[in-house]
Parts: structure tokens; sequence; C-alpha cells
């Protein structure tokens, strides 16, 4: 697993008294007492709290141990600015433990880790603080470097998980169904382009490197043939095809049925394996094609620096930039009117769409899924964006009036450092030392239990949510969204920027990321 060293030095500043940083010094000593927090009897991994017996801690410490001192201090820096607006938000101060979490929680913990809306970890507390009389405080923790930064995603999910419910099940076929036919149509025209329009021409060779049309590997598959066994099995009929045997409709798009079927194309891969000291043949969907160098029966001269191992993933990556139907098409039908049952409830699918895009972001209903899972101590959870970072900056000695350094004063205020000969012309003097300046700003604190009630506040007698496509990306296989909240009293407020991107497989749905914009934040925010 990854490890944000952030969240290890929230857990050690949680456990100790923190007072306002206001010079260097004072913040390289915290730079000490952090760590050494952390590494002490208050901050607990998943079994221990000790740094050599808990792998948890012990796999920070080792990626702290590892980690560069600029990136370190500006880690504390964020901790600083998270720890201290979460006790001004709060009301607490020191907990009693605080806890990592990571692939598995602490015993103590571990009731709170529960499943739902399809993820099995649904609680994204990166560090749970402990109270008496069984209060705890999950946090979510998330960081950036400046106020004005862009802040950093609050989910990263597979965009079909916000989908598992038996009540959209038409509208998740709808949106498969434009998946479908939007990359199948990309790989037929691409496997019917010629000459040099093709995405696997070789300029060097002169010639067409992988052939999926006409001269193409024949494809087999089975398909289900409506009948079915003694024992009740499905049974199915082997299909064999070409590419050239699939026509488009007369409305210029591929059914559904060849849709799949021009999906399901392979090629053969040779890898080379470093275990087995040896090529691997494997077969690949034509889509997601890579190594487009190692694709048995290309040229066996095939140039190497021909830009063909990038072409095909560049090409299926131009047809998801900028105004893509696909991103036009999935909006369309997350904004549908269709009404649906939800929870005995009659609403609209766009609505249901976006308050689930809401709730699951924000984790706003994780105390409802705690109460129904039986859990029984008290947990708040909350949303926190620490603000900060560490420059190393030169050191001088420090200037009198008249430009000759102050004895046993420095800065690292160039405009105030002393000159070689007192003279303004004259060169800086430095001591030869560096140290870490902070600049800490002010975290953003959310709650979201509050956050849900002011929500429901805000929108009055109800609120209409839709969600609007915003652009699409000009450099990458991704668009930007955005889910606008409409009051009962017509006040409209953007509460969250969406993305979709498609990273390392288009065969699977694109990924979700979702951060809360600095209007919500200021009309909602707990600090």
């Amino acid at each position: 697993m990854a490890y944000e060293l952030s969240e290890a030095f929230y857990a050690g500043l949680s456990t100790l008294p923190l007072d306002d940083v206001t010079d260097q010094e004072t913040f390289t000593n915290l730079f000490e007492d952090a760590l050494n927090a952390f590494r002490g009897g208050k901050v607990y991994g998943s079994n221990s709290a000790s740094t050599r017996g808990d792998e948890l801690k012990r796999g920070f410490n080792r990626s702290i141990n590892s980690t560069g001192d600029v990136a370190l201090h500006s880690d504390l820096a964020a901790g600083i600015s998270a720890v201290k607006a979460t006790r001004a938000a709060t009301g607490l101060g020191i907990p009693q433990v605080a806890y990592l979490t990571g692939n598995s929680w602490h015993r103590d913990i571990a009731m709170f880790k529960v499943p739902a809306a399809g993820m099995n970890d649904y609680n994204s507390s990166d560090i749970v603080l402990r109270y008496p009389n069984d209060h705890f405080v999950g946090i979510s923790l998330k960081k950036k470097k400046a106020m004005q930064d862009a802040s950093p995603p609050l989910t990263n999910a597979a965009f079909s998980s916000f989908l598992q419910n038996d009540a959209v099940s038409q509208l998740l076929e709808e949106i498969e169904e434009v998946r479908y036919k939007f990359f199948a149509k990309i790989i037929w025209d691409a496997c019917h382009q010629t000459g040099r329009n093709s995405p696997f021409w070789s300029e060097k060779e002169k010639k067409i490197l992988l052939e999926c049309g006409a001269q193409g590997k024949p494809q087999k598959i089975y398909e289900p043939t409506g009948e079915f066994t003694k024992t009740g099995k499905p049974k199915t009929e082997k299909i064999e095809y070409r590419l050239p045997d699939i026509k488009l409709q007369p409305n210029g798009e591929l059914s559904l049925q060849d849709a799949k079927r021009v999906l399901k194309m392979k090629v053969d891969v040779w890898r080379w394996s470093a275990k087995d000291n040896d090529w691997k043949r494997e077969e690949v969907p034509l889509i997601n094609l890579k190594d487009v160098d190692h694709v048995r029966n290309l040229n066996p001269r095939l140039p190497s620096k021909d830009n063909i191992q990038t072409r095909w993933r560049n090409y299926v990556n131009g047809q998801l930039k900028g105004s893509s139907t696909l991103w036009t098409d999935f909006v369309n039908i997350m904004n549908k009117d269709d009404e649906i049952t939800v929870g005995g409830q009659r609403k609209k699918f766009k609505d249901y769409m976006a308050d689930t895009l809401l709730t699951r972001a924000l984790k706003l209903d994780l105390k409802k899924v705690l109460k129904d899972a039986g859990v029984t101590p008290t947990f708040d959870f909350y949303l926190v964006e620490g603000v900060g970072k560490a420059t190393n900056k030169p050191l001088f000695y420090k200037a009198d009036a008249d430009l000759n350094p102050i004895e046993g004063e420095t800065t690292t205020d160039s405009s105030l450092a002393a000159r070689e000969g007192g003279k303004k012309s004259g060169k800086l003097l430095r001591t030869g030392q560096f140290v870490m300046e902070p600049s800490i700003g002010t975290a953003s604190v959310v709650k979201a239990e509050t956050l849900l009630e002011k929500i429901n506040k805000w929108c009055g007698t109800g609120c209409t949510n839709e969600v609007r496509l915003e652009k699409g990306s000009a450099d990458a296989a991704s668009a930007e969204f955005g889910l606008y909240m409409t009051s009962s009293s017509g006040v409209t407020i953007k509460a969250l920027n969406i993305t979709l991107r498609y990273g390392g497989s288009f065969v699977a749905h694109p990924r979700f990321h979702a951060t809360m914009t600095g209007d919500f934040k200021k009309q909602f925010k707990t600090n």
C-alpha cells in the first residue's frame, strides 16, 4: 500500500499540545516532536503501537526514512494546519489514542470498517481519534500546498459503483450500451482505415503492421442460444467471425450485439516474463492494446522507433478528448427525468444520480450506515483538508542600518540581509546554512452529519439537482462535470467538481473523481 505521510504527522501531532507555529525554530523542533509522537505509544497501527512490531507503522516509518526533508516538512505543515482546524471545529483536545487505518484496522476500531454501496470499506477515515466515553472521530485527510491550489479528489471509484441498485438497472444498461457502441465503433473505424490513415501504419515499413480487417485473426466466441440443458444450464454455440463480417446499421451505428462482438476481439501479445526468463503469450482485447510491437503475426522487422508502441492507445485517447459524444451521452442519461422507486419513494433518476454522487463522495450517510450495521459507539466523521508546505531557504546574516551584519542575528529574507563591504552592490552575506520555512494555511473542516443537516435546511422544501458536462480534456481521456444544486427558493450552487477519466483499461468503466467546490465549502463548512 502507499503511505501518505501527512497522515503519520497528523496522528503524531494530534497527541501533542499544539501552539501557533510562527517561526522556523518552533517548526523545526516540532518536526522531531511529531515524529517521536508518531513512533510513540499513543499512535496505533493495525495491531499495536510498536513501530517495529506493527506492520502498518513499520511501513510508514520506512517511507519516512526514505523521503526527502522538504517533502517531510511540507507534510508536517499540512498536518499542523489540519490538526489545529480539527480541534477548533470539534471543540475536542488531545485524544486518548490515535489509530492509523490501512488494509486492516486495529481491533478497537474494526467495527467502524463497514461495507456499503458496493464498497468493501465505505468508511474512508484515514485516522481515527478516540476520546473518553467511547467517542470516536474519523478523519478523512487531504492536503494541498496553498489556499489557492485545487483540492485533491475526495473519492476515486469506478463510475459503475454509483449505479449498483436494482432500481436503476435499466439506466445502467443504457450507459453500458452507449459505452459498448462508442468503443466498438472506434475499433471498427480503425480496422477499416487503409494506408497512412491507419493507426497501425508504419512509415518506415510503408505498410500496415496489424491486420484486424479482412486478413485479421478470426475471432471465436460462445453465445447463448436461448435453450437450456436438462440440468438448467444455458446452451451456447460457437460463433466464428472476422471484423468485415460485421456491418453498420442504416443509421451508421453498430447493433448492440455486434458492438459486444467487436469489443471481444483479441490479439495475441508477447510479453517478456522476468520470472520465467522467457516470452509469454497472452490474449489482449484490441481496445486495450499497448504492446503493438509484440503482437503475433506483425512484420518481424517492426521498427522500434516508429511510434507504433503507443499508436493505438493514442488513437483511442484521441477519440475521448474534447467534445467526445461519449461524455455527452453519459450526461444525457444521468439527467433523465424517468421516475424510479428507491426506498419506497418515487424520484427522478437525475435527482437520484446527483444525490448518490453527493452522498457517497462526502459520506453523508455514514452515520446511518454504521447504525444499520449495529455499531453503538459514537462516531463522528470529518472531511479535513490541510494546507501547508515548507521551503528550504538559505540563511543570511541580518543587516544593520549600514548593511553590515548584526552579530548573532540571521534572516531568510534577502531584503534584510547584510551585504559585502556594507554596499548595496555587495554580495549577500550567507551563513552557509539552510532552514525550513513553513507556510501554514487555514484547513477546511466539514462534518458529514452537520453538512447533511445544513444541506437539508438550505434546500428548503427540496433541492433539484443536475449534472452538467463542462468540458472535455484536450490532453487526456477525461471530461469535467459539475454537480449543481438548486434550492426551493431558486438559488443554485455548484456543489462538486467531477472528473470522469479512463486509465489503463478502456473496457472497464471510467474512474470517478470528485472535489467540493470553493462556494460549497464556504456555504457549508464546519469551521
